[in-house]
């Protein structure tokens, strides 16, 4: 680097000294330096400042602000991307199962309510006679309503559900919609059934069942199985012990359906039941009456994810961390070049 030297006239037992310079060229930056110190002894003293230039430096602070505001709204914005993502899936298993059973003849949909009907009297009699231990069924589970990747769809107009059912309750269906518990009636009703369904509250990936505990008394539910829709009217709100099932029996000469989901909400100690009995479907559905961002959805939300929210939060912090160190590394580094091309 080129130096020139100056020394000021004043104070003779401490002399000012200052040097001015241009890098020719550290790491293909440029930048200029303004070092000032004090000759003593011999010794001089320096004190350096970076003061311009368009330097990488420059160009990393604005890339960590980007990243970092980037990442707040991608924090922000997971909870409902996730869930309309959840919800247009949904939509289209929905829309695959209406189409499949149009695509089906009359005979083939009736033979299917038979089987499921022959089911159904079967559970029925393996309730009754429980005690005398028969228990057992012609009839194969996986093999009554074989329409695709469904077994039917439920909505929910006063939470604005519209979910659909699978076969089983195991993680991969529960995580994705409802599932109907394997030994409780099928969801075909009729005299002496109680079809038990059951959802996730609280997933960080969709609401599914997250507002169950807003449905009361009067409030109705549709199953829409095959060609029919069968409209079931809330009865009982229930909270019960994880392992108490009796509020799931089948109840005789009744039509039930019951929603299972864990209570109380992010604490999951409980189970909340909502029992509907059949009633007359008037051929369309109630209105909806509430909307699924209504409040205090928000911040059910905030809570439903505020696992990933820390994971992500994180990572975040662990990357723009070493954004940062690598921006502070940049400028101690071509700080020492500017120190050695000085001293040289």
């Amino acid at each position: 680097m080129a130096v020139k030297k100056w020394r000021e006239q004043g104070n003779l037992s401490s002399p000012t000294v200052a040097y001015i310079g241009f890098s020719q060229n550290v790491s293909n930056l440029q930048y200029l330096f303004h070092i000032t110190g004090s000759e003593k002894r011999g010794q001089l003293r320096y004190d350096i400042r970076i003061e311009g230039g368009k330097t990488r430096v420059k160009k990393i602070r604005v890339i960590f602000c980007i990243i970092l505001f980037l990442t707040g709204l991608g924090i922000a914005a997971y909870p409902f991307i996730s869930n309309e993502i959840a919800k247009k899936n949904s939509s289209q298993v929905v829309k695959d199962y209406e189409t499949n059973v149009k695509k089906m003849d009359t005979e083939k949909v009736n033979a299917m309510k038979e089987a499921a009907k022959k089911y159904n009297d079967q559970i029925s009699k393996v309730v009754a006679t429980d005690e005398e231990g028969t228990d057992s069924a012609d009839t194969s589970y996986a093999d009554l309503l074989n329409v695709g990747e469904s077994l039917g769809y439920i909505t929910i107009p006063k939470i604005d559900v519209n979910l659909p059912i699978y076969n089983g309750t195991n993680q991969d269906v529960l995580a994705k919609g409802v599932g109907h518990m394997e030994q409780s009636s099928y969801p075909l009703g009729g005299e002496s059934t109680h079809c038990v369904l059951t959802g996730h509250r609280g997933l960080p990936s969709a609401v599914l069942f997250t507002d169950l505990d807003k449905l009361e008394i009067g409030d109705e539910f549709y199953l829409h199985v095959l060609d029919e829709i069968l409209a079931y009217k809330v009865d009982q709100v229930k909270v019960v012990e994880p392992n108490e099932g009796r509020d799931l029996e089948i109840v005789e000469g009744k039509d039930y359906c019951t929603l299972v989901t864990c209570t109380p909400y992010a604490i999951n100690s409980h189970r909340l039941l909502v029992r509907g009995e059949r009633t007359e479907y008037k051929g369309k559905e109630e209105k909806q009456t509430k909307n699924q961002m209504q409040s205090g959805a928000l911040t059910k939300r905030i809570v439903d994810v505020w696992p990933w929210l820390l994971g992500a939060f994180a990572i975040a912090a662990i990357v723009e961390t070493g954004i940062f160190v690598t921006m502070i590394k940049s400028f101690l580094y071509n700080s020492n070049i500017g120190n050695s091309q000085k001293e040289g």
